[in-house]
């Protein structure tokens, strides 16, 4: 699977780099899939805080660009393997690789395991979209394209690990693509449920007030418990500069790309999947 990772998160080595200051900026269009995971034992019903989620960062999107240039899909309600597909599949012929695009899932993840090798969405009851069904949708894509994952769940961070996994497959292109991957996760990635909205307030909150990636990561690694439980991951790591969620595009774009680097993110993490009324555990 390293091939289908690799290709999907290709980067070449380090060189200059502009600042973000240097560079110039004109409006773009925002594409988004937004998705909202069942709460496990109840199908149709979504995980706590996790439409709430989406709901926050939608809102932000409407109020910071223009309204003729956002496009959003989103599947609050039994979301199955298929549906997400379909969504991206219905996004591939609209998006532009000048455009951002927003994929955000909340809810609650499972790890990989001897049958799932890599970190997964838990969609519905037997669905499941994993960090390689990700990466994979991301191939058909622009391989320039400004792209921004926010995945607000446990074991939320495994984006930039498929490619340790190893794929025999030669053929599949390399990607070699701006990407950030804001997360939830920890030392054992769990996160607690009840604070799944924080990580969408904090990532809005820090687009709001013009900040970047860094600060957004600094953010996390600041607050008491979010500094244990949610990080961001940058592809190549000069991208921890770009401003959050910006609605402005370069003019001018970079011409090499280094490795990703992951800020916010120490200590162990509370349980995931507790709230007031429900003390069970899923990652």
């Amino acid at each position: 699977m390293r091939a289908l990772a690799s290709a999907a998160l290709h980067n070449s080595d380090a060189a200059g780099h502009d600042s973000e200051a240097d560079l110039d900026f004109a409006k773009r269009n925002v594409r988004a899939i937004l998705i909202a995971g069942d709460q496990v034992g109840t199908p149709g019903i979504p995980t706590p805080g996790a439409t709430s989620s989406l709901e926050i960062i939608e809102d932000d999107l409407n109020a910071r660009f223009a309204p003729g240039g956002i496009k959003l899909v989103r599947l609050t309600s039994r979301p199955t393997k298929q549906l997400v597909t379909n969504a991206f599949e219905a996004m591939k012929p609209i998006v532009r690789s000048e455009e951002l695009f927003v994929v955000m899932f909340a809810g609650h993840g499972t790890p990989a395991s001897s049958s799932q090798l890599a970190h997964a969405w838990f969609l519905s009851e037997g669905e499941v979209f994993t960090d390689l069904d990700l990466a994979k949708a991301l191939l058909e894509f622009p391989a320039r394209l400004d792209t921004v994952v926010i995945s607000a769940c446990c074991y939320g961070e495994g984006l930039f690990r498929v490619e340790d996994l190893g794929d025999p497959r030669p053929e599949l292109r390399p990607r070699d693509a701006p990407m950030v991957c804001i997360s939830g996760a920890g030392k054992s990635g769990l996160v607690e449920l009840t604070r799944l909205a924080n990580l969408a307030r904090q990532t809005v909150a820090a687009a709001g007030a013009g900040q970047s990636y860094r600060e957004l990561a600094e953010t996390f690694a600041a607050t008491a418990v979010a500094g244990r439980t949610f990080h961001v991951d940058a592809r190549p790591a000069s991208r921890l500069g770009d401003l959050v969620l910006r609605p402005g595009i370069r003019t001018r774009e970079r011409t090499s790309w280094d490795r990703p680097q992951r800020l916010g993110r120490s200590g162990d993490v509370p349980t995931c999947g507790q709230s007031a009324t429900d003390s069970r555990r899923l990652g």
